[in-house]
């Protein structure tokens, strides 16, 4: 994707803070009268109009900036998402309150966001029941999937959206509040399990129901990402943390986040977080990077073993 220089000058025009109070409004949490941090990232702070991701060691000004170093976005993505977000136009002051949460229209179908699914191994029975849920649609103006993520009364208060391209983009829907982010619905289980993204609880269930295992009696969260921890970091994710202010009778968690470095260190930070009040478990995919990947190798192996027997 290319970008022009009038684009790119215009979105550096836009300072973090500004950006985040018309894109992800439920990210900034007030620390002092001239500073906040973020939910999801506790040593990340904006102050004087500038950020410091203090735990990794990064720094900027622009909301181009902080895409590309904090989200990870790619340069021209970065500019286009902050043109979106703040509407192409010139700077405008506005307040937290002033930017409301609305899921991007729907398509006349779903066949995209289905076939893209079933591309990734997802079980048809699963996507029918999300489809029918409303937890799962077809965006009208990219046709990507949106995964919907609703409060503890079922309102809809976020969504992730992904392409159904060959890009693998994916981002979270301006004034997504990542308390409410994609899960099964609410049950008040004993047992939670803790996924990184929509995809990869989805994979998960996807390899309880071929192996024929129970899977229906446990709560299921994403939390939208996450990110590497210093030692002696040992923040939460917002959508778990709120998991757990929801349902007070949680004993047992376990984590499935990715197979790398990032996953485990996040991982590794819940734990320590959580030691004590709840029985926490880190369980990565046994094999790949992730459940996706693990749920793919899975389904070639049994193919093969399939074809052998014949």
């Amino acid at each position: 994707m290319w970008v022009s220089k009038e684009k790119c000058k215009r979105a550096r025009e836009y300072d973090v803070l500004s950006y985040l109070r018309i894109a992800d409004p439920g990210e900034l949490v007030r620390v002092s009268r001239n500073e906040y941090c973020l939910r999801s990232h506790d040593s990340f702070r904006i102050s004087n109009g500038k950020w410091h991701w203090w735990s990794r060691g990064k720094a900027g000004h622009t909301a181009v900036d902080y895409l590309v170093e904090v989200k990870g976005y790619s340069f021209p993505f970065a500019v286009n998402e902050v043109l979106r977000a703040m509407g192409g136009m010139a700077l405008r002051k506005t307040s937290v309150k002033e930017k409301s949460f609305t899921l991007p229209a729907a398509a006349e179908n779903n066949d995209a966001a289905r076939e893209y699914l079933k591309s990734r191994g997802i079980n048809e029975w699963l996507i029918d029941m999300l489809v029918t849920s409303d937890l799962i649609y077809e965006d009208r103006r990219y046709h990507g999937v949106v995964f919907v993520g609703n409060d503890y009364e079922n309102r809809p208060r976020h969504a992730a959206f992904r392409a159904t391209d060959s890009s693998d983009f994916k981002l979270d829907v301006s004034g997504s509040d990542k308390r409410f982010c994609f899960r099964l619905p609410y049950r008040e289980c004993r047992v939670l399990r803790v996924f990184e993204g929509p995809v990869d609880l989805l994979s998960y269930v996807t390899l309880c129901i071929n192996e024929g295992k129970e899977w229906q009696y446990d709560d299921m969260i994403t939390v939208c990402g996450v990110h590497k921890m210093s030692g002696t970091d040992t923040d939460v994710p917002p959508a778990l943390s709120e998991y757990l202010r929801q349902n007070p009778k949680v004993e047992h968690i376990f984590v499935h986040f990715d197979n790398d470095e990032v996953g485990a260190s996040a991982a590794r930070g819940i734990m320590r977080r959580l030691a004590g009040r709840y029985d926490v478990i880190n369980m990565p995919p046994p094999v790949g990077k992730d459940y996706n990947e693990y749920l793919r190798i899975s389904g070639k192996e049994k193919r093969r073993e399939r074809e052998n027997n014949n």
